[in-house]
């Protein structure tokens, strides 16, 4: 079980239906029963000599979804909130993963803020989970930032503990 954004940056890989992944695991003589509810099934094939780019891509209106400043959970039939998407230009199986994220329930919270403003502003680590994303398919440097899980959480907490009294919000 690895980090999937740790996995797009650095590795090679190939991906492999579950019944083969499953198969050759058992045959390791690994206990499977951890891995039923995998998001994807990966071979490594390699190293990449240069560390490779990616984004997350949502095609609806990221300007709303970043000013409730609330957590929400991904994909959202009832509010429309579907379509996440990783964008990466050389990465081979990015669409399979790319559908295998787009179905599956995320809890996350989406800033309009970059993910560099973020950590300056909030003093946030370097390995805090938080991940760029635009809505334009062609965009290098996106400005919003979608983090998921307990840095959700977190990064909710944060922002609506340094918001201004009053406001509507600085950051969202």
């Amino acid at each position: 079980m690895y980090n999937l954004p740790g996995i797009l940056n650095n590795f090679l890989f190939e991906l492999w239906d579950k019944n083969s992944f499953m198969a050759k695991a058992e045959k390791a003589g690994v206990i499977t029963t951890r891995f039923d509810k995998a998001l994807c099934y990966l071979k490594f094939k390699g190293y990449r000599d240069v560390r490779e780019d990616w984004h997350f891509y949502y095609p609806g209106n990221l300007r709303e979804l970043a000013k409730s400043g609330k957590v929400q959970v991904l994909p959202d039939k009832q509010h429309e909130l579907q379509g996440l998407e990783i964008s990466q230009r050389h990465g081979y199986g990015i669409n399979q993963i790319s559908d295998a994220v787009s179905r599956r329930k995320l809890v996350c919270f989406i800033s309009d803020r970059d993910r560099n403003f973020l950590r300056a502003t909030l003093g946030l680590p370097m390995h805090f989970q938080a991940y760029p994303l635009t809505n334009e398919p062609e965009d290098r440097s996106p400005r919003y930032t979608i983090t998921f899980g307990q840095d959700a959480l977190l990064l909710e907490t944060l922002t609506w503990h340094w918001k201004p009294k009053g406001d509507e919000g600085w950051i969202c």
